[in-house]
């Protein structure tokens, strides 16, 4: 996978994370690092973020895993289900 992600693409992305970070789930301590990772991963989308800069202010490897999962989704270097696919737990 190398294509570059096409802004619809990239929207569905965002409106599936946006999804989940309005799973009231989201809010348990136990997800913090979802939490993060999503938040940060629609930042990233939103702002069409291709570098692997800043990120700096989190605070777990989950939620870093996540962001460097949505940059490498931007460069087409990685499936949406990578980023949308993580479950939040229960």
């Amino acid at each position: 996978m190398s294509k570059k992600t096409s802004s619809l693409e990239i929207q569905t992305a965002i409106n599936r994370l946006q999804l989940m970070l309005d799973d009231s789930n989201i809010e348990e301590p136990f997800n913090f690092s979802q939490k993060e990772g999503f938040t940060e991963a629609v930042t990233i989308l939103k702002e069409r973020r291709e570098k692997f800069i800043g990120f700096e202010h989190l605070k777990t490897v989950r939620g870093r895993a996540i962001a460097v999962a949505a940059i490498e989704y931007l460069q087409g270097k990685c499936s949406q289900e990578i980023i949308c696919g993580i479950s939040l737990n229960r």
